[in-house]
């Protein structure tokens, strides 16, 4: 059978569950139909006949990918390879990056809490203490440890300020939250919008939009349309719409929902780091033989280039977080729907009880599936890693800001995990 036709979440959680059985993989999962036309159309199409169309554009959303290659990182991402589970002598290989925090962090943290905290409106004081507890600015120190000392600051802003307007749209009107959508996707544009000075949040995102563009006008830019996209998401989708779907598909939405697009450009924008442009020319070879499985090939490897690898690394990374987030948020899920205060209306958001029902099973059993999961992707892109490095080894001149942004990724997705299991955000 053709894993192309399976539910993703099948085959990905049947390994996972062998991997939490038992530390030998004893059956490996079906081989892919062992056509060609992939990774002919890969070598032939990716960077010719589509690369007009990438021009200007963001070339790490997976939606600029054609269809054909779409799909298959779609299913790499969010599928198990048994010949992965298990390394050599059962030991799985560790990720580079272990868990840091930024050198400036116990100084950064305070002061940015003190001056965009300091006066903002909370319904409460018991609020404001909570919403403290909860350590954004430290979220922000730890997954991104090596931004610049003097861009840290602009991290720590931007996820609080971000948290603090997601909290707003989770317990606003739908015409509120449009109104409030509508007028920060103005400020987005660096044309100088001004603020309705009545507007708490139209006045910190315009002061801090402002030192950003004032800082790096390009990356800021280039962050500031993955903000305005990822809010127009959170306005206009309905959220319950996902409740149903398979995890293929709630992936699809959460990469989407959760921002991890502006969460990337974050870190270019605090690291100071410029990807190569659509039209790189490189070649990446992904190597058998799990991966020559998902992509179909005869040969010895898999064959992209720059914008479909690229895109595979943030789909890996998006899936990381989003799954991180629902294992330890799980509780405070369960809690949400028992009492329901905001415009979600008590539904349920999360992997958790997708993977339940798809693997029949309980939820804190669809838990630890989901961190075995996690496992797995940390190993792709520690893998990924070492093909983007053989890349830069053979010529490709820009592929030292490659091999970053893929080592600042597994920061941020160390971080998320880290700042995830301790926060009282999810820990009440």
């Amino acid at each position: 059978m053709n894993p192309f036709k399976r539910p993703a979440a099948k085959i990905l959680a049947r390994g996972a569950v062998r991997l939490l059985k038992s530390n030998n993989v004893t059956k490996p999962l079906p081989s892919a139909t062992k056509d060609t036309w992939r990774e002919t159309w890969c070598r032939n199409h990716t960077a010719s006949r589509h690369s007009s169309r990438l021009v200007g554009r963001n070339v790490a959303s997976i939606s600029l990918i054609p269809h054909e290659i779409r799909r298959e990182i779609n299913t790499y991402a969010t599928t198990i390879s048994s010949t992965s589970l298990i390394s050599t002598n059962g030991i799985k290989p560790l990720w580079e990056s272990r868990p840091s925090i930024h050198p400036q962090a116990a100084t950064i943290i305070p002061y940015v809490e003190a001056t965009m905290l300091g006066t903002w409106p909370f319904a409460s004081e018991s609020h404001r203490e909570r919403f403290l507890a909860a350590g954004f600015a430290r979220v922000a120190c730890l997954g991104y440890p090596a931004a610049l000392n003097d861009r840290i600051e602009f991290a720590c802003r931007m996820i609080i300020f971000s948290v603090l307007v997601d909290d707003a749209i989770d317990h606003s009107s739908p015409a509120s939250c449009s109104a409030l959508v509508h007028s920060l996707s103005k400020l987005c544009t660096g044309d100088d919008a001004q603020p309705d000075v009545n507007d708490p949040y139209q006045v910190m995102a315009h002061e801090l939009f402002n030192d950003m563009l004032a800082c790096d006008r390009e990356l800021a830019l280039r962050l500031l349309r993955e903000f305005a996209g990822a809010l127009r998401v959170q306005a206009d989708q309905k959220r319950t719409m996902i409740v149903g779907k398979t995890l293929e598909d709630y992936l699809d939405f959460r990469e989407k929902d959760v921002g991890f697009g502006w969460l990337c450009a974050l870190m270019l924008f605090v690291q100071n780091l410029h990807l190569p442009p659509h039209t790189h020319p490189t070649i990446y070879r992904i190597p058998a033989p799990h991966f020559g499985k998902i992509f179909s090939s005869v040969t010895a490897t898999a064959t992209l280039y720059y914008p479909a690898f690229l895109a595979l690394i943030n789909r890996i990374g998006a899936n990381h977080f989003s799954l991180m987030n629902d294992i330890y948020s799980w509780p405070k899920e369960l809690y949400a729907a028992q009492y329901p205060t905001h415009r979600e209306g008590g539904a349920i958001v999360s992997a958790i009880p997708i993977l339940a029902r798809e693997l029949d099973m309980g939820t804190e059993s669809a838990r630890r599936v989901a961190s075995a999961m996690c496992e797995e992707l940390e190993t792709r892109l520690a893998e990924l890693l070492h093909v983007a490095r053989e890349a830069e080894r053979e010529g490709d001149g820009d592929g030292a800001n490659v091999v970053e942004y893929i080592l600042g990724l597994q920061k941020l997705l160390e971080g998320n995990k880290k700042w995830s299991a301790e926060t009282k955000r999810y820990n009440f």
